[in-house]
């Protein structure tokens, strides 16, 4: 076979630094990046590979999460409006000031309206009236006063008697209340309502107040029908739900009993290989044969007091005495006695109330308690609610009590104060809700909110994947500045795969991988020396050994005697994963100074193993360069190709002296693991002038193994497609052949 020493292969690659293979493939970003033009595109791709889910969904929840935020929290005024009506023609509002002998006209008396309606007693009575309770409740009295005082206006509507009056706030409903409540107290205080309107007023609370009593006695009469459909009364309930739930207590209290009784008759039967036939009986406990049978538990009292008798005696006599011997005795017929009483109990009690403890009776049991607890817990509930029912009629009858005495007490004062009210000004319009806002950058702020999150998060994730640079894609690591010379990929061939195919994907990722580097190993000198490649890796856990088992084998099927050496003194996989763990090995070779008899067959012809060894004492502090280049040269002479698996690069103390003495160094990298560290393996390899290959992306996503496993369809698939009619022949190969076949 061919093969490549190291000094064969620095004369044939001259131009790369100690003994490297080829030059990395320079990307579009490596171009850009060398010539001072960095494609952005291609860096946020980079970046970003691996982690698009997690980019995309978490600026989707972030981003939704803003623009909630940003609706709600977003500034928006409602301006409700409503408007005061003057009468002109009044004589209080035209006439002759004394002191000036100057005539005040219509629009003077308006705008003194004007400041009256702005006036902190208007706005103290509007505060304190029903329909502002709950906005003083919720704002508080000094910031209502304040948003009045600042957000109220009244302005004179174009000359006419009209007065515009309205309020602007971030809730249309509040503005309302609030121009409306304005309104009325300035009415209240310096308006005069019509005749007409009074007597409205006065009518529609006197409807209102029979409507409240009506009210009353109807939630009045619904606490009476309930009383009278309770077994308890309203003040009992709490008692009884109280009992009930005891009660419930104690039957779950049996249900958990009775299915332990059932679960051990189970297993027994399972135990003992038979069916349940409903008959079986669990075995009374002692306590319950000494409450059917009294005489068990006396017995057992003369037993108990025959024992201290003997021991009394023991502690005064020796144990051959006669009396001793005779209570002893005497012990003995007694337990006997008590036994046979006790097997005759258990019996009659079988045959009488152990019965009712079968499995059938006791599963019949279970099923009664458990309506009786289903029962129970409808009781409490129809209480319940029969209880929060009568609650809340009473808390209306309370609420309608107080409505009415308010609506009593505005009649009164209506009533009394109706001969001073004259028509001077009136309301001509109340405010209604407003349909929307008078300025609503609702959308424009959600949109800056949402697409804003969406930067942000994009940016975090940008900045997490330069700081963590992980390799999740081949075209990573093909574009990573020219430094990896990514070789291939492989797919994950574990139990953790979702692919049927992987192994055969895996193989032929392997088989491409072994044909890229014989071809580098093409220009060199052949010799009948061996070959060493070492396969590392940055981190524990990339597929090292996977990789060299792999490529191991496909080397030897295509005929080179391969053997695998197991360089890892910590991790061992190598060996274990062949069970060859407690065989000579690599240590005993180094320590000895020669590998006869060490090498041991595989299930290949080709293919062999160099285990780690089992020499304790040996270590890879005690391994000198000079016995490692002793033994490569002994596996060269045996063998074509020689794979050597070591721990991480980065972390191992044989790696290095190994890295530096062998024909050519291949790592693996995980996928998406750090490629930091794999840029510091490969400088080192370059340092050390060690023979850098390149990097193979293990456990590869199908979007990058499937471009290196793409194959034709077998002959068996395109009969299979061609008899069911999915494929049809060339017809242009059919004409060829008719006429090879009549000789034209």
């Amino acid at each position: 076979m061919s093969s490549t020493r190291p000094n064969d292969m620095e004369n044939a690659q001259p131009s790369m630094p100690g003994r490297s293979f080829g030059t990395s493939p320079r990307s579009s970003l490596d171009g850009d990046e060398e010539s001072g033009v960095i494609n952005p595109l291609e860096l946020i791709r980079d970046r970003l590979e691996g982690r698009w889910v997690q980019v995309v969904v978490t600026s989707i929840i972030i981003g939704s999460i803003a623009a909630l935020l940003a609706w709600n929290l977003a500034p928006i005024n409602y301006t409700a409006k409503g408007s005061l009506k003057g009468n002109s023609k009044n004589a209080v509002t035209v006439g002759e000031i004394e002191e000036t002998g100057e005539s005040r006209g219509f629009g003077t008396y308006l705008e003194t309206q004007i400041v009256l309606l702005k006036s902190s007693d208007v706005v103290e009575r509007s505060i304190n009236s029903p329909e502002m309770k709950s906005l003083l409740d919720s704002r508080g009295r000094n910031t209502l006063i304040s948003q009045i005082e600042g957000m109220l206006r009244a302005t004179i509507y174009g000359g006419t008697e009209l007065i515009i009056v309205q309020f602007s706030d971030g809730d249309a409903s509040a503005a309302t209340t609030i121009t409306n409540s304005i309104m009325k107290s300035y009415i209240d205080l310096y308006g005069a309502e019509s005749a007409e309107r009074l007597n409205r007023t006065k009518q529609n609370i006197r409807g209102f107040k029979q409507e409240n009593r009506a009210a009353a006695e109807s939630n009045r009469q619904q606490q009476q029908a309930l009383l009278r459909k309770s077994k308890y009364g309203i003040a009992e309930i709490g008692n009884f739900v109280t009992e009930n739930a005891n009660e419930m207590v104690a039957l779950e209290e049996q249900k958990k009993l009775i299915r332990e009784v059932l679960k051990k008759l189970t297993e027994t039967a399972e135990k003992e290989g038979r069916e349940i036939t409903g008959e079986e009986i669990a075995e009374p406990k002692i306590t319950e044969l000494e409450a059917f049978d009294p005489n068990l538990k006396a017995l057992k009292e003369d037993i108990n007091r025959k024992k201290i008798e003997y021991d009394q005696l023991k502690s005064r006599l020796t144990a051959g005495h006669r009396q001793v011997r005779m209570v002893q005795s005497s012990i003995d017929s007694m337990e006997k006695n008590y036994e046979l009483r006790k097997a005759e109990s258990r019996q009659r009690w079988i045959e009488g109330p152990g019965k009712e403890q079968s499995y059938d009776k006791l599963q019949t049991r279970l099923a009664k308690l458990g309506v009786e607890i289903t029962d129970k817990r409808a009781e409490i509930d129809e209480m319940n609610s029969m209880r929060d029912r009568y609650d809340e009629l009473q808390r209306n009858i309370d609420d309608l009590d107080s409505e009415y005495a308010v609506l009593d007490d505005r009649l009164r004062g209506i009533e009394f104060e109706e001969d001073a009210l004259e028509a001077q000004i009136s309301i001509s319009q109340l405010a209604v809700i407003p349909s929307s806002p008078d300025k609503d950058k609702r959308l424009p702020i959600v949109g800056v909110a949402f697409v804003g999150s969406v930067v942000v998060v994009f940016g975090l994730f940008f900045l997490l994947g330069s700081v963590d640079q992980r390799a999740f894609a081949m075209r990573q690591l093909q574009s990573d500045k020219s430094q990896f010379q990514c070789l291939g990929v492989v797919p994950d061939t574990g139990p953790s795969s979702d692919d049927p195919e992987a192994l055969d994907i895996a193989m032929g990722c392997v088989h491409r991988l072994r044909n890229k580097i014989e071809s580098m190993r093409g220009g060199a000198s052949s010799n009948d020396r061996g070959f060493v490649m070492l396969i590392s890796s940055p981190f524990q856990g990339d597929g090292k050994t996977t990789m060299a088992t792999l490529l191991g084998w496909s080397y030897a099927e295509s005929g080179h005697r391969t053997c695998l050496v197991d360089c890892d003194f910590i991790g061992r996989s190598l060996s274990h994963q062949f069970g060859k763990l407690h065989d000579p090995g690599l240590k005993e070779a180094v320590k000895s100074g020669s590998i006869e008899n060490l090498t041991i067959p595989l299930g290949s012809k080709n293919l062999s193993i160099l285990s780690i060894g089992t020499d304790e004492a040996f270590n890879a502090e005690h391994m000198p360069a000079s016995a490692i280049r002793d033994l490569l040269d002994q596996l060269r002479g045996e063998f074509d190709m020689i794979i050597m698996d070591t721990g991480p690069l980065s972390g191992s103390i044989e790696s290095t002296p190994i890295a530096s003495s062998v024909d050519g160094v291949l790592l693996t990298l995980r996928k998406g693991r750090s490629r930091l560290p794999l840029r510091r393996c490969v400088q080192e390899l370059r340092d050390l002038g060690a023979p850098y290959f390149g990097v193979v992306l293990n456990y590869a996503d199908r979007s990058d193994y499937r471009h290196f496993s793409s194959t034709s369809k077998s002959i068996d698939d395109l009969l299979r497609e061609e008899s069911s009619g999915i494929r049809k022949r060339n017809p242009l190969t059919e004409k060829i052949a008719r006429r090879k076949a009549d000789g034209t």
